[in-house]
């Protein structure tokens, strides 16, 4: 009787692991579709950004703002925003900075292609009781919207020039 008992046992045994080994297999096959399909999805968009903030005074509550953002990705850019971060700056928008390429301000009617430089300039106003001391760092965010859909966001970190 104990020989069926254990006969039984590791037949069963056997069956629960059979299933557990088939679960795992069937999840590490969605696992891997999901993936091939996530990186069918990633996006090559990149930019390369760069700046400076100057003032004409040391100390001053006026500068200028210019950036320039290159793209390097093979999708178009159909937007570019920035942000000033209100604890030093008037106005959250950087002096409602616009990128133009070409003559005209980046956007779905004025793609800016890979290769292709924008530039955009601002008078920017310090907030009140701040300045822009030669030296001090400010951080300028970005975001960069490509025909593809997919955005590339950062910061930039630029010291205050007079």
């Amino acid at each position: 009787m104990r020989v069926r008992t254990q006969k039984g046992f590791a037949r069963v045994l056997t069956m629960l692991l059979l299933f557990f080994v088939a679960v795992v297999g069937v999840i590490l096959v969605f696992s891997l579709f999901i993936g091939i399909l996530h990186m069918g999805q990633t996006s090559t968009s990149k930019v390369d950004v760069s700046g400076a903030l100057a003032t004409s005074t040391v100390g001053g509550t006026v500068g200028t703002l210019m950036l320039s953002v290159r793209n390097l990705g093979p999708a178009s850019a159909i937007g570019i925003t920035v942000s000033c971060p209100a604890t030093y700056f008037a106005s959250a928008d950087c002096g409602a900075l616009a990128f133009q390429s070409n003559g005209a301000p980046v956007s779905k009617q004025n793609l800016l292609a890979q290769g292709q430089t924008a530039i955009g300039t601002s008078t920017v106003n310090a907030a009140a009781g701040a300045s822009f001391a030669p030296g001090r760092i400010f951080t300028i965010g970005y975001s960069v919207s490509f025909s593809d859909g997919s955005v590339v966001s950062g910061s930039l970190q630029l010291p205050a020039q007079a």
